[in-house]
């Protein structure tokens, strides 16, 4: 039988746990409708293949989508339905660039 020592004990390494977790991991992003963000590609990312030197990690911002948990079904700004559902942490809000950048 659990005595009252050991359940503080137990809540306070529990607490303690959630603060690093906290600290180390993203926070579950919302987006509201009409808002636009960028999806990770997260195929590329454990591949040693030239190609990932060269292709984008962000898509372009899609900017409609139905919400289902933490979990997105996207469309893009034509209204095209990208396949798949896209987890929250695969999502970041899109800031546009206050200047173009010059390549040359």
């Amino acid at each position: 039988m659990l005595t009252q020592q050991s359940l503080n004990h137990a809540e306070k390494h529990k607490s303690i746990f959630d603060a690093k977790v906290l600290q180390r991991a993203p926070k579950n992003v919302v987006f509201q409708p009409g808002e636009l963000f960028q999806v990770h590609a997260s195929e590329w990312t454990r591949t040693f293949a030239t190609i990932k030197k060269l292709i984008p990690m962000w898509s372009g911002p899609p900017s409609r989508f139905t919400c289902q948990l933490n979990s997105y079904t996207l469309e893009t700004l034509i209204s095209d339905t990208l396949p798949g559902v896209y987890n929250s942490r695969r999502l970041r809000a899109f800031e546009p660039r206050e200047e173009p950048v010059s390549h040359g």
